[in-house]
């Protein structure tokens, strides 16, 4: 808050600000190649307290942000993945003081619940290519509350 302030109306949106705290990711094309680039340089102390801030969210237990956290850390290296985690913090940070609305976290089985279907499908492929028949049966799961 003491970084940012009160307002936020002074970026138009949390891409902007990002840019301005330099967790924004960088984009570096040439003929359709996506290459890799480095994050610019922006405000430290903000992008300094984030990337603790993103540390510490990335050890909670049963989170959105540690779910979110491990799934990148299974593609890219560590550090990067807290990068974007700390950029995810920023966007958030910036709703929740745009819109004066309380943060509600969207429990570590959002992206699951969101992609069901596809990630039944690449299971079923698999085990089928594994050389197992499968039949589905859906049943319903126990669901644990946090919080």
């Amino acid at each position: 808050m003491a970084e940012i302030g009160p307002d936020v109306s002074r970026w138009p949106d949390a891409d902007h600000l990002a840019a301005w705290a330099g967790l924004a990711p960088g984009q570096n094309e040439s003929g359709g190649k996506r290459r890799h680039s480095r994050t610019r340089k922006g405000d430290a102390t903000l992008r300094g307290a984030l990337i603790l801030a993103a540390w510490a969210a990335s050890h909670t237990k049963a989170t959105f942000l540690s779910a979110l956290y491990h799934r990148w850390g299974r593609r890219m290296p560590l550090k990067k993945a807290i990068t974007a985690l700390a950029h995810r913090l920023l966007v958030i940070i910036y709703h929740v003081i745009r819109t004066r609305e309380p943060y509600r976290d969207l429990g570590p089985t959002y992206h699951d619940q969101r992609d069901r279907r596809q990630i039944v499908g690449r299971s079923v492929k698999r085990l089928q290519a594994l050389g197992y028949e499968v039949i589905l049966k859906e049943v319903e799961v126990p669901t644990s509350s946090t919080g």
